[in-house]
């Protein structure tokens, strides 16, 4: 095949490829932020950094209010965030870019103005952080140039909660969503999160089988969580809500409530939800025919059959 002739969409398709090659836009962040980080220590008063000790002693007092320390915690935050975002944001943008140029003539405005509201939610967030790193300054709390915790139990219990959340079912949903690209859209619905399982909780089948013959999460009581019935009261309200929309909805969440979603979608029991297989990073497709809702598409694991059926490829 020849060289394509420039025609509409062109500035998208060069945009698309630098995008594609995100990670020299995060090494020249990481770059200018540790370029920052030394201009830092340059201004910083005299006595400031201990550099036998890599200790940071402030031999004069900083007054975090004004501008210049201001500026410099919001140029440090807004380089963080675009080095640790834009890896997450790139296939979003990359997908919108490839819609634009099948929509509309000449997309490169609705492209810049797309990547432009990631950049000023960043930047709003990078502001907030400055001044909030500003207000923990002020009081005491933290050391002006190291941002070190002073409080063992405040920094412990900060590091437990973000473990806690890194390790929380939703947000493996919330990193499966980011990761197929469609993050700038996410609502977070509390009925689509996973099952309650009470006592079985963290438990293998074979480990509840040792105690209780026969145990299954589809036939026995669940003790101290979330009955089948309840799950499926959930699972109705979540459809309840896609059929208020007039547009392709994906949901991500777990295997055993999108098992349930499937069976109440087909006007089964939800205890039918047994019989739906699912693994793993997989994509399944519901839909109607005619009136009545079908399977369209069951438990594909490649993404290559989504984006032929959405016509994104």
């Amino acid at each position: 095949m020849g060289r394509p002739e420039p025609g509409p969409g062109a500035e998208a398709t060069r945009f698309e490829r630098v995008i594609s090659g995100e990670g020299w836009i995060v090494a020249a962040a990481l770059a200018a932020a540790v370029l920052l980080a030394w201009v830092w220590l340059w201004l910083a008063p005299p006595g400031a950094a201990d550099m036998a000790g890599m200790a940071m002693m402030p031999a004069t007092p900083v007054e975090p209010w004004r501008a210049a320390y201001l500026a410099a915690a919001f140029a440090m935050w807004t380089l963080m965030m675009v080095a640790m975002m834009l890896p997450s944001a790139a296939p979003m943008i990359l997908l919108y870019s490839r819609f634009a140029r099948k929509a509309v003539p000449s997309p490169f405005a609705y492209l810049a103005a797309f990547v432009l509201a990631y950049l000023a939610v960043w930047t709003l967030f990078s502001a907030l952080a400055a001044t909030a790193q500003a207000g923990l300054v002020a009081a005491g709390l933290v050391p002006a140039m190291t941002l070190a915790l002073g409080n063992v139990r405040l920094a412990g219990a900060l590091l437990l909660l973000a473990g806690l959340y890194q390790l929380s079912p939703l947000k493996r949903a919330c990193d499966t969503c980011m990761l197929a690209g469609l993050g700038a859209w996410a609502q977070v619905d509390p009925n689509l999160v996973e099952w309650d399982y009470g006592v079985a909780e963290g438990k293998r089948t074979d480990e509840m089988r040792r105690t209780i013959p026969g145990w299954s999460v589809w036939t026995h009581p669940i003790v101290g969580g979330e009955s089948l019935e309840q799950v499926g009261h959930r699972a109705d309200k979540v459809l309840a809500r896609v059929a208020g929309e007039d547009r392709l909805v994906v949901l991500f969440a777990h295997a055993h409530i999108l098992r349930i979603l499937t069976a109440r979608w087909l006007g089964l029991d939800a205890g039918l939800g047994s019989a739906f297989a699912l693994d793993p990073a997989s994509v399944s497709i519901l839909g109607h025919e005619r009136e009545t809702h079908v399977i369209e598409r069951w438990n594909f694991v490649t993404t290559g059959d989504l984006e032929r059926f959405i016509g994104t490829g």
